[in-house]
């Protein structure tokens, strides 16, 4: 199986998870894990660039395992989906030098909307969808009106593959994979 393509990342925010910010905690450690397992796969069947959406969490993670793996795989590419300028303004500056060392680390980085609106996450969760092959979600399906359900069903009315890791089990579902072998 080989697909060549480009993989976008959606997720909950740490608040939205029982360890919120711990990153020490086993299930945020799973969830890491979880993402670099995907990541992996992905690129083993032929993925080489990489959407975040730039938010806490699930976003800075995965754009962290893509930044690792680009050191030993020069061959990957990351693009940043900034939602609007100035997102991580009322961030903590823990927060903003991740934020910023990832952006620096990014081969392209597009600014979905100029300024702040409440449509401006939705906007950017479209184009990153719009521009992939592939999502890899960290979804509670018990969380269906969040910004990742939103992006998640998005993915699946534009018929594309969408692995989700369930953040409470870590057990991942592929929907979609058949469309991947036919690329």
């Amino acid at each position: 199986m080989y697909f060549m393509g480009a993989c976008a990342f959606t997720g909950h925010r740490p608040e939205g998870f029982d360890f919120g910010f711990d990153e020490s905690d086993v299930m945020c450690r799973g969830i890491i894990c979880a993402l670099r397992v995907q990541i992996k796969r992905m690129y083993n069947m032929g993925v080489r660039t990489f959407y975040t959406g730039c938010a806490t969490g699930v976003d800075t993670w995965a754009a962290e395992i893509v930044l690792d793996e680009k050191r030993t795989r020069g061959d990957i590419r990351l693009i940043a989906a900034v939602p609007f300028r100035g997102q991580e303004n009322g961030w903590d500056i823990s927060e903003k030098k991740r934020y910023r060392e990832i952006l620096d680390g990014c081969d392209e980085v597009v600014v979905v909307s100029e300024r702040f609106s409440r449509g401006a996450f939705h906007k950017r969760d479209r184009y990153m969808v719009d521009n992939a092959d592939a999502v890899i979600a960290v979804y509670d399906r018990e969380r269906p009106f969040s910004g990742t359900g939103y992006t998640v069903r998005y993915a699946l009315e534009n018929n594309r593959t969408v692995v989700i890791i369930d953040p409470k089990n870590l057990e991942d579902t592929t929907i979609n994979i058949e469309r991947m072998e036919n690329i």
